[in-house]
């Protein structure tokens, strides 16, 4: 154990110390690694729609919410083996720590060769059920996504070491292998597209090579900096137990990252009905609206991690202490970027796409979402402290009434009672029925906090 305790040194301990300086301090480098890892998808689309154009950028945006969908119930698994991984280190039981990391590394490679020989066969069938307009868009859209789909190796595993470092409380060397993963997509982006010409063959390539890269390099410093853990893909080392754990409480995660990109399904195939100028002003305008979601979902990692490691040693005061300090800071975030941004919304989308009919519906977009902001702050930061407790099926339940009952519906009621324009003002709506349930269930249970962590 003395071995394993130096190992752990540059770790953050949250279960002592201001619960505000510990979410703070944690969410930035989580922020700046977000900000790159958007940059990812942004660069590629800044870069595909200057260089091939309108028809390009709509073919790469609209397999986005596909390749969402198909990987979110692995990245709930993760999220839920995250959520006890900070559990367990906060109540000090490396032990436990280093099963679950390898149970859940042993599962990685399995599962991406199940995801790859069943996806590929059917991105064609997703992209027509997407009524993606047949031709050059569609061709885009569906070569696009026949070199991302088996590159979900290197992401997967990114994340997967990146949830491993941070529920130990290090967010800081994870923002640094997604700086590493970030500017090599960047290189290879402009030699690949503006140099060799290969158009959305070379932006895919460039992704997948990038991710593939930071994610080894994030395998050898684990297993040189925490040799306790020895992460490998040709060991099947399983705790049944503990894997168990981590699926009931990262199942409905991946449920509820399922349905919200099954809402993003229905919305994009609603956006494709409009034709190439509409469906590349969303793909330009949705990527500065997820650019401008990062810091709130900084906060909302920092608040799930502490609020797992304050679970682990039962200081369920200090948990409630923490969501006060995440709702403050997200909350305030989003007031601010709601009132700051829509004015520069032609400036931001002209960073995309040349296109006046493509730029105006961005701009509509951005001044119709982008006030409700401060909605998506709360709804998030709650929902992440429900998870970091155990309680992921309420998050669960509270997307699918965001995600898909609401916004969903009123989307496609609006885009037929009022017009395509009016689509966007479901954002609000959705964040605003989902704080209704996620509020509603932390309210009622904050005093049986203590029943969060299950008996192992």
């Amino acid at each position: 154990m003395g071995n394993i305790s130096k190992q752990t040194r540059g770790t953050t301990d949250m279960t002592v110390g201001s619960p505000k300086r510990h979410i703070f301090l944690f969410a930035l480098p989580i922020l700046a690694g977000n900000v790159f890892q958007q940059l990812y998808s942004m660069v590629d689309a800044i870069v595909v729609g200057k260089s091939v154009g309108g028809t390009a950028l709509a073919g790469v945006g609209t397999t986005v919410p596909i390749v969402t969908l198909i990987t979110s119930l692995f990245a709930g698994v993760g999220l839920g083996a995250s959520v006890l991984l900070s559990q367990f280190y906060g109540a000090g039981d490396m032990t436990k720590v280093r099963r679950l990391v390898s149970s859940v590394y042993s599962l990685l490679l399995p599962i991406i060769v199940l995801l790859t020989a069943l996806s590929l066969p059917l991105a064609g069938v997703l992209l027509r059920l997407l009524h993606v307009p047949a031709g050059e868009t569609f061709e885009m859209a569906r070569l696009y996504m026949m070199i991302v789909i088996p590159g979900f190796l290197g992401s997967f595993g990114f994340y997967l070491n990146a949830g491993i470092l941070q529920s130990m409380g290090n967010s800081t060397v994870p923002f640094l292998f997604l700086c590493l993963a970030c500017g090599m997509n960047v290189v290879l982006d402009l030699v690949f597209v503006f140099v060799l010409h290969w158009g959305v063959v070379g932006a895919a390539v460039a992704t997948v090579i990038s991710e593939t890269f930071s994610w080894v390099a994030g395998i050898i410093y684990i297993n040189r900096r925490y040799s306790f853990l020895h992460l490998t893909l040709l060991k099947f080392d399983v705790d049944k137990t503990l894997l168990a754990r981590a699926v009931r409480i990262g199942l409905p995660t991946g449920i509820s990252q399922a349905l919200f990109s099954l809402g993003n399904v229905f919305m994009q195939r609603l956006i494709n009905e409009y034709g190439a100028p509409f469906m590349a002003g969303f793909t330009g305008a949705n990527h500065l609206n997820t650019f401008a979601t990062m810091p709130i979902q900084s906060v909302d990692t920092a608040v799930t991690t502490f609020t797992g490691q304050n679970i682990g040693q039962g200081r369920f005061d200090r948990v409630r202490r923490g969501l006060r300090a995440g709702l403050l800071m997200a909350g305030g975030y989003g007031a601010v970027i709601g009132v700051l941004a829509p004015p520069f919304g032609g400036d931001l989308m002209s960073l995309f796409v040349n296109e006046n009919s493509a730029i105006q519906l961005g701009v509509i977009f951005l001044r119709t979402v982008l006030p409700f902001f401060v909605l998506q702050a709360v709804l998030y930061v709650l929902n992440a402290a429900l998870r970091g407790s155990g309680r992921a099926v309420v998050p669960m339940v509270s997307m699918l009434v965001s995600m898909l009952l609401v916004r969903v519906l009123s989307a496609y009621f609006f885009a037929a009672t009022f017009g395509p324009d009016t689509i966007f003002y479901s954002y609000g709506l959705g964040w605003a029925a989902g704080i209704v349930i996620s509020a509603g269930c932390y309210l009622r249970t904050r005093s049986k906090m203590n029943t969060a962590v299950t008996s192992p």
